[in-house]
C-alpha cells in the first residue's frame, strides 16, 4: 500500500489507493524532515487537525508533534510556519518537556557538535518569542525543572549572552519570567546547577544579574562544598559572598543610625540571616 506523496514542485501526486490518516501524517513528518515548506503548508490547508496529532517515534520511544519533530530536525523556517498557525498547541509535550525547554537542552547541546548553531539560534529564539516562558519540565526525572535551569545544565556554547539578551527583550516587553530561584524536586536552583557543571563565567553573572540568589545552601551548594574533585565553584560562591557581606556590613556602620536611604537599600536586598549575623558583630 503506497500512500500520495507531495512534492514542492508540483501539486499532489495521487498516483495511489491509500488515503488512511495514518499515510498523511507520515508524509506530513516526512515532509517536515526534508524542509519542504511547500509540502507542510499544502498538507496543514487541508487536513488543519494533523498540526496537533503526535505520531509515535519508535526511534525516540515517544509520541511527538510536528514542532517537536521540526526542532529535532533543525528546521527553523517550519518551526516558524508551525509557531504561525493559531491552533498550534505551544503546551504539548515530550516525556513532559514543554517545546521551549527541549529546544533549549537538545539543540544547545547538538547545534555545537553538528556546527548547526545558526539554526538551533533561530529556533530557541522563535520559541522564546512565543512560549509561556514559565513552563516547567513534568517528568519522574526533572519536576519543577524551569528554563534557568535547562540554561545551567552545562550545554557551554558561546551564545548564551544573544539568548540572554532575548530574554531580557521580552521581560521588558511585560513577559512573565520563570522564578530563578526556583528548586526543583531534587533540590537544586540553576544557580547551583550552573555552578556544579561549571559553566562559563559570562552565565554564572547572568544569573546573578538576573536576580539569582547565591545565599542558598541547597543541597548542590553542598555538594560543591564537600567535593573532592577540582570544581572552583564553591570559591568562587564563597568570595561573592563574603564580598557583599562586607560591602553591607560597611554601609550599616557608616549610616545605619541615619535612617537614609542606604540602609532603607539594605532591607529592601532582604538579606538573609549569614549576612545579619556578620553586621551585628560591627554594633
Amino acid at each position: 500500500m503506497v500512500a500520495t506523496r507531495y512534492y514542492s514542485n508540483n501539486s499532489v501526486l495521487a498516483h495511489t489507493q491509500c488515503h488512511c490518516q495514518d499515510c498523511k501524517i507520515r508524509i506530513f513528518f516526512g515532509a517536515i524532515g526534508r524542509n519542504d515548506e511547500f509540502t507542510v503548508e499544502h498538507i496543514l490547508n487541508n487536513n488543519p487537525q494533523f498540526l496537533n496529532i503526535p505520531m509515535v517515534s519508535f526511534e525516540h520511544s515517544t509520541n511527538e508533534t510536528a514542532l517537536f519533530k521540526a526542532i529535532r530536525s533543525f528546521r527553523p523556517k517550519i518551526v516558524k510556519l508551525l509557531i504561525n498557525k493559531k491552533h498550534l498547541d505551544l503546551h504539548a509535550n515530550s516525556n513532559g518537556i514543554p517545546p521551549l525547554l527541549f529546544a533549549w537542552g537538545f539543540l544547545m547541546r547538538k547545534g555545537q557538535r553538528y556546527s548547526r548553531n545558526e539554526e538551533a539560534l533561530s529556533i530557541i529564539t522563535s520559541l522564546i518569542w512565543s512560549c509561556d516562558l514559565t513552563v516547567t519540565v513534568n517528568n519522574s526525572a526533572k519536576n519543577n525543572y524551569n528554563l534557568y535551569h535547562e540554561m545551567s545544565c552545562g550545554h557551554h556554547n558561546q551564545d548564551y549572552e544573544y539568548l540572554f539578551n532575548v530574554l531580557r527583550i521580552r521581560e521588558l516587553g511585560g513577559a512573565i519570567m520563570p522564578d530563578i530561584n526556583q528548586i526543583d524536586n531534587n533540590g537544586q536552583t540553576p544557580l547551583g546547577l550552573a555552578l556544579y557543571n561549571k559553566v562559563p563565567d559570562m552565565l554564572i553573572e547572568k544569573l546573578i544579574k538576573s536576580g539569582a540568589n547565591y545565599w542558598f545552601d541547597t543541597p548542590e551548594f553542598l555538594e560543591l562544598k564537600n567535593s573532592e574533585e577540582e570544581n572552583n565553584g564553591w570559591e568562587r560562591i564563597q568570595k561573592r559572598r563574603t564580598r557583599e557581606g562586607r560591602f553591607y556590613s560597611s554601609l550599616y556602620r557608616l549610616h545605619g543610625k541615619s535612617g537614609n536611604n542606604d540602609i532603607r537599600l539594605i532591607k529592601w536586598k532582604s538579606m538573609p540571616d549569614e549576612v545579619w549575623r556578620e553586621i551585628l558583630e560591627y554594633v
